[in-house]
């Protein structure tokens, strides 16, 4: 199972499966998911795995043995995108939002939606400290 955690929630989880004939559940392997919903306990093994190593956005992997105990096998500062076409929860969103939080900032993200003139403004500034440099 993967699980995104940001700060103290989880936000999405996942279950992966191999694909036939390999032992990997990883989905750049080929395998596959389905979205889920962890047990409290799982949740709470999650956001204490990603703490545990100073994570506040973390992929916190987990295996469950056949008897029902589950276990972290590790945890990831760079999760992957994967879990966000299976759970179609965009952790992103949540992310950002965490960051704004945290830098007291409550503005929102610059947009990369430039108009003509803005750009033609910064290509020629641009232009002019090269030919500054030489």
């Amino acid at each position: 199972m993967r699980s995104i955690v940001i700060e103290n929630e989880v936000v999405s989880a996942m279950e992966r499966t191999a694909s036939q004939g390999d032992f990997r559940a990883n989905l750049s392997k080929g395998g596959y998911g389905r979205a889920i919903n962890l047990s409290e306990a799982e949740t709470a093994m999650c956001i204490k795995a990603a703490k545990a190593v100073g994570l506040e956005f973390a992929g916190v992997d987990l295996i469950r043995e056949k008897m029902g105990q589950t276990y972290v096998t590790e945890v990831n500062s760079n999760p992957g995108t994967g879990i966000i076409d299976i759970t179609k929860k965009n952790n992103f969103e949540g992310l950002i939002k965490f960051i704004e939080t945290k830098s007291n900032k409550t503005e929102s993200a610059p947009s990369d939606n430039k108009n003509n003139e803005e750009l033609e403004n910064e290509n020629a500034e641009e232009a002019s400290l090269k030919a500054i440099e030489r």
